[in-house]
């Protein structure tokens, strides 16, 4: 255990704390709030600009989506009566490739009283489509010709193309008040952002289960339950955010019972602080709590630059993917609870490829591969090439990240035995993500979390229409091509029928499993901690969906 958090509990000893809030005994009434911790603190509650997860991971609290993933990974609809399909009639695809999508709105007001209209989707996508406005996530929004109201509650958006995933939402983002955001609108994108909606409570008006009421900067954040909630009141009074500059400070108040909810990465508790307050909790330090992992569609991945000349020719790829002891890694770093990495997707997600190439640790196959790539070992045991170059590569990731430095330091010792000099050269996190990262500039390797947005759609990543010239912005930063794999990324976008998609995307993990364009090491597990009691917390592990761990907040009650 670290002095730092020592340090911590025996100020908790000292300094009068909130008391552990356990659960109501037989006879009692049950507690009526919870109080979650972080250590991010959101930018704005303000849906158009907020750049900052702590937002977006806790705006379902009140501010509903039109629809949202559960903890299946299933889309489910919130603030829609039902997801439009082409079988129940509300996706239509037009002769001319357009589709019609109609949805119909659920019954429903903002917390002011006024109704929740059509006429609000209608305002909120002339805001998406405003090339001004920094909306978090845009997916959908170039591809959307307009949205008609038809009466107050039903409305059919119109797109210019084949679009599998146009009733993933209505636009990119939550539903807005017209009401009260259109007049800032009108005079500009600055106005928008300089309003006092999303920082004041007194005007930012929502639509879910609870009610904006107070936010103390640096301290804490108050909503209140919605009795005009269109699902039902929620059976908790309040949620609190609490909040922490110090992990060691969030993980005392845990261990103390002052917080209920440790919220997961990245902005609450990280991986190792879930493993620490398991291991207290083993030793009977820790009382009354859980830790709650999750599997994520996020994992951490060496990424090739397939542009460099040692890394161009795939058996070079797979020969390091061979040389590699990913669960090795997993062990002794996460006891085995963020699993190496086959696929892009997890394995235990339903269009995971079971049969996919899996890189197991294996030299002798890795040596095989790169004999046959034309590289032998030299008299101190380093490969070289037919013309004498020396396989010495680099690897960079974010300076600081003490995970990833320490998987540095064992793949230099793995990929020495397979002959390979491998140096480490780390930056901050900024100069990496901007000068090397998005630039292409990363000589040969780079170690960097990534996953499929939540509609499992990887051409961002892979597609190599998203690579630029170097020291340009591209999101396909490997410079990887491949024409197969770009043909299933294009026709999985446009394929309608999900049985017939799920199996373009197996298609297409066995091509990239073939070519190695990254070798992913491990999955990540999101960890948080909840006190025992606290009934229907139910994180679904998504990234880019709004509200990951409090998407049901509505659900929570205490036994």
């Amino acid at each position: 255990m670290s002095r730092r958090f020592v340090t911590a509990l025996v100020l908790l000893a000292v300094v009068t704390l909130a008391a552990p809030a356990l659960p109501a005994r037989a006879g009692e009434a049950p507690r009526r709030e919870v109080v979650i911790g972080m250590l991010q603190e959101p930018d704005t509650y303000n849906p158009t600009n907020y750049t900052t997860l702590a937002a977006h991971t806790t705006f379902p609290i009140f501010l509903s989506p039109t629809v949202t993933y559960n903890e299946k990974w299933q889309l489910v609809p919130v603030l829609v009566e039902d997801i439009p399909t082409v079988q129940n009639g509300g996706v239509k695809v037009l002769p001319d490739g357009r589709m019609h999508v109609t949805w119909k709105l659920r019954q429903a007001t903002w917390h002011d009283g006024r109704p929740i209209t059509s006429e609000d989707a209608v305002f909120t996508n002339r805001v998406v489509k405003d090339k001004n406005i920094p909306i978090y996530v845009r997916q959908a929004g170039d591809f959307i010709e307009n949205i008609v109201a038809h009466d107050a509650r039903t409305l059919t958006v119109t797109f210019n193309k084949r679009y599998a995933f146009a009733n993933a939402d209505i636009t990119d983002t939550f539903i807005l008040p017209r009401h009260i955001l259109q007049s800032y609108h009108r005079q500009g994108a600055k106005a928008l952002r300089e309003a006092a909606y999303g920082k004041d409570p007194a005007v930012t008006v929502g639509s879910g289960p609870f009610i904006f009421k107070s936010w103390r900067q640096g301290s804490e954040i108050v909503f209140e339950a919605n009795p005009n909630y269109f699902r039902g009141r929620p059976a908790l009074d309040r949620v609190v955010i609490k909040l922490f500059s110090d992990v060691s400070a969030l993980v005392a108040n845990i261990v103390a019972g002052a917080v209920d909810i440790g919220a997961p990465p990245p902005v609450g508790i990280a991986f190792a602080q879930g493993l620490q307050v398991e291991e207290l909790i083993r030793q009977g330090r820790a009382r009354g709590l859980k830790v709650d992992y999750r599997p994520t569609l996020v994992q951490d991945g060496l990424y090739f630059n397939v542009t460099s000349p040692f890394l161009q020719d795939r058996r070079v790829r797979q020969a390091i993917a061979y040389a590699v002891d990913r669960e090795g890694i997993s062990k002794a770093l996460f006891q085995g609870k963020q699993p190496a990495a086959h696929s892009f997707l997890p394995e235990n997600h339903p269009l995971f490829y079971k049969d996919i190439r899996k890189y197991s640790l294996n030299l002798e196959r890795a040596r095989g591969f790169m004999r046959e790539a034309g590289w032998t070992p030299g008299p101190d045991g380093v490969l070289r090439s037919a013309r004498g170059e020396r396989f010495a590569i680099s690897v960079m990731t974010t300076a600081g990240n003490s995970t990833r430095e320490r998987v540095q330091q064992i793949l230099q010792v793995q990929l020495r035995e397979l002959g390979i000099e491998l140096s480490i050269n780390n930056v901050p996190s900024r100069t990496f993500l901007s000068r090397f990262w998005y630039a292409r500039r990363y000589p040969h390797l780079a170690i960097i979390s990534h996953g499929p947005q939540n509609n499992l759609n990887v051409d961002r990543t892979y597609g190599s229409w998203n690579i630029q010239a170097v020291g340009e912005y591209s999101t396909n930063t490997m410079g990887w091509k491949n024409d197969e794999a770009d043909r299933l990324m294009k026709v999985y976008e446009e394929e309608l029928d999900d049985a017939k998609r799920g199996q373009i995307l197996k298609d297409l993990q066995k091509v990239w499993a073939e070519e190695v364009p990254a070798l992913l090491l491990y999955q990540w597990t999101s960890a948080s901690t909840v006190k025992e009691g606290l009934l229907n917390y139910r994180p679904s592990g998504t990234s880019s969906s709004p509200g990951p761990y409090t998407w049901n907040v509505q659900e929570w009650r205490w036994r």
